[in-house]
């Protein structure tokens, strides 16, 4: 759920052809075509986008704007395009679902939309950004604004397991169980003392969500504010940022 409209993927299981048949549906605010039906009036009630018949595989609400994923390895983006958070080369509002404009064959298979930026973790475990960079959440080294998808430094030999953004920062796990995040900082929500903002990913200093070098990070979520929670192989869970 975003700001003032809400997405879900529904999928209907049974004895169809295929057997497993998924849409996805908004509802909601419509002032900058974030429910992605071609118009910009309110729907107080689920309406169906319209994905020229491909399956959905997760989905994204950013405050103005709305992302999906397809089965057929491509990303999607409507609503507000301002700062270039559409990821289609452009800066124009589209109020029907447009292509982002990721490498053919990249496969995304996550995605993720803050306030004003969007990011997708592709097959590969690499993670690309884009829309507003003011405060370095789209992770590329600057703090300039991309309409097209920029490529996120990871590290040497790291790749992502999971992501989540935040109102302007960006959150990921890596494969060897560390938790990463970057962009605004003003609350401690990247978990680590230091600089108001960093342009890369840093990682989580484990004195803020553990203190046990031995808990590593499993699923992380980056709160629509300023703060950040993660979930631990221990099974606990841990909260740090603005409270």
């Amino acid at each position: 759920a975003a700001r003032d409209h809400t997405c879900a993927i529904f999928t209907l299981n049974g004895p169809t052809t295929p057997p497993r048949v998924s849409s996805l549906w908004c509802w909601g605010s419509n002032a900058d075509g974030q429910l992605g039906q071609g118009h910009t009036m309110d729907d107080w009630s689920p309406v169906e986008v319209s994905l020229g018949g491909v399956e959905p595989l997760a989905v994204a609400t950013g405050r103005y704007h709305t992302c999906a994923i397809l089965a057929n390895g491509t990303a999607y983006c409507w609503g507000d395009g301002g700062d270039g958070k559409l990821g289609d080369g452009g800066t124009q509002d589209h109020l029907s679902p447009t292509l982002v404009d990721l490498p053919a064959g990249s496969a995304p298979v996550a995605i993720a939309a803050g306030d004003q930026h969007t990011c997708a973790m592709l097959r590969n475990g690499s993670i690309a950004c884009w829309g507003d960079g003011g405060v370095g959440q789209l992770g590329d080294g600057d703090t300039g604004d991309h309409s097209s998808p920029t490529w996120v430094d990871l590290g040497s030999e790291r790749t992502a397991v999971s992501i989540s953004a935040g109102l302007d920062h960006t959150c990921a796990v890596l494969d060897d169980a560390t938790l990463s995040c970057w962009g605004s900082n003003y609350n401690d929500q990247l978990g680590h003392s230091g600089s108001s903002v960093t342009h890369t990913p840093q990682q989580v200093d484990t004195d803020f969500y553990s203190g046990y070098s031995s808990d590593w990070g499993v699923l992380i979520s980056a709160g629509g504010s300023e703060h950040t929670c993660a979930i631990l192989d221990t099974g606990r869970m841990q909260c740090w940022g603005q409270g």
